[in-house]
Order: C-alpha cells, then sequence, then structure tokens
C-alpha cells in the first residue's frame, strides 16, 4: 500500500515537472479575430526595432564594481539616458532558456517561452500564437527584417523585405552585423514600410568567442 502511495504521488510529481518545463500550449485559441481590423494608424512615424543580441547591461548602464569598469559603454545611449532628453532605461530579466528562439517568441507573444524551445532553436517551425506580428499584419502594416534568420523561420506574415542572416557562423563577428546595416541607407529614405526589425549578431558572436572583456568588443 505504502509502495503504491510513492508511486502515485512520483507519477504525479514527474507529470507536473513535465508541464511546468514542456508545456503545450493550444494552437490559434488566442489569436484575435481578424474582422475587424484594429484602428492602427501610423501617428509617429515609422517603427524601428534595434535588437543586439547579447548586449549586456553594464554595456550601457554605469554600475558600481572595478569589473563593470573595465566594460566599454555605448556611449550615446549612456548619455541619451543620463540627459533624460527621449530616452528612457529599464532592465528586464530573461528566465532561461536564453537563446535566439524563445526569447523572440516571448518578445512577441508575451508569454512564458518552454524549455522544449531550446530544441526548436535549430529548426524552429511558424509561430501559430498570436503575435505582434500578426497584429501588425492585420493591422495593414509594412514590415521588414534584417539580421537573424530566426525570424523568418518563425514569422506567420511575408515580410515586405527581408536579408536573413545564419546565427551558426559564430566565429563571424563582422558579416552579420554589416549584411544588417548595409540596408539603412536605402530604407531609412523610402516611405512604403511601417516596422523594420535590426538584428545583429556581432556582439553575441565575440561573447562566445572570447567572452565581454574582449579587445573586440569596443569597436562592436
Amino acid at each position: 500500500m505504502i509502495y503504491q502511495i510513492r508511486l502515485i504521488f512520483l507519477t504525479l510529481g514527474l507529470a507536473i515537472f513535465y508541464m511546468g518545463y514542456f508545456p503545450v500550449k493550444p494552437l490559434g485559441e488566442d489569436v484575435e479575430p481578424p474582422d475587424p481590423p484594429p484602428p492602427w494608424q501610423r501617428r509617429v512615424g515609422q517603427l524601428v526595432i534595434v535588437l543586439v543580441d547579447a548586449l549586456r547591461t553594464d554595456f550601457v548602464f554605469k554600475m558600481d564594481g572595478k569589473q563593470n569598469a573595465q566594460l566599454p559603454k555605448i556611449n550615446y545611449l549612456t548619455d541619451l539616458l543620463i540627459s533624460g532628453e527621449g530616452g528612457f532605461g529599464a532592465v528586464m530579466r530573461a528566465s532561461p532558456p536564453t537563446v535566439t528562439l524563445p526569447r523572440i517568441k516571448a518578445m512577441l507573444t508575451g508569454s512564458v517561452p518552454a524549455y522544449l524551445d531550446v530544441i526548436n532553436n535549430i529548426n524552429s517551425d511558424t509561430l501559430q500564437q498570436d503575435s505582434l506580428l500578426n497584429q501588425w499584419n492585420q493591422a495593414g502594416l509594412k514590415m521588414l527584417m534584417f539580421g537573424d534568420e530566426t525570424w523568418s523561420r518563425i514569422s506567420p506574415v511575408r515580410f515586405l523585405r527581408e536579408d536573413p542572416t545564419s546565427s551558426f557562423f559564430v566565429a563571424d563577428y563582422t558579416e552579420v552585423d554589416e549584411n544588417v546595416t548595409r540596408h539603412l541607407d536605402e530604407e531609412l529614405v523610402r516611405d512604403d514600410w511601417d516596422v523594420m526589425i535590426l538584428h545583429y549578431l556581432g556582439l553575441d558572436h565575440i561573447g562566445h568567442l572570447e567572452g565581454p572583456y574582449s579587445s573586440l568588443v569596443p569597436k562592436k
């Protein structure tokens, strides 16, 4: 009898553990209906989302400690935050897993990613949950994407223009960023898009190769 009770509790514990770490989310049930479309209009110009992979808090904020003083700072952002003119700084702590796919899904859907996404990070499927991409598309907004190819793999909508870059050539920390920036001169003078996503990978690759105190970081 005691053995059976232990077995029941063990099975229950494993079930709770499995549901917590590998949740199965219903597909499509949380998607807002397309009719009527949300009454969004461009009111503040075009939106540019710049995502710098592996950008640490102490690369921007000045913090106490000798190690922090040794880290390079992005002076433009630091000065913007200090002046208070058009800048706002916030520190967001990411829950594991912190690989690319789960973090992008969390930003787009507002949901907690699953550990199973670590495996899917290599070969991810189209995002089925409701997301910012879905909502922007339903609102008739045109989107561009330059950078990490994960966006192209999971996007449920077609980008107006895109140039995905593979994130698995970790030794490359130059071309992956130049492939993003080279589009800016042309795109910033165009008026046929509403949202542009720029996902830079170079800093993350340097971190994998040599760490945050690398001599390659200040230039980057």
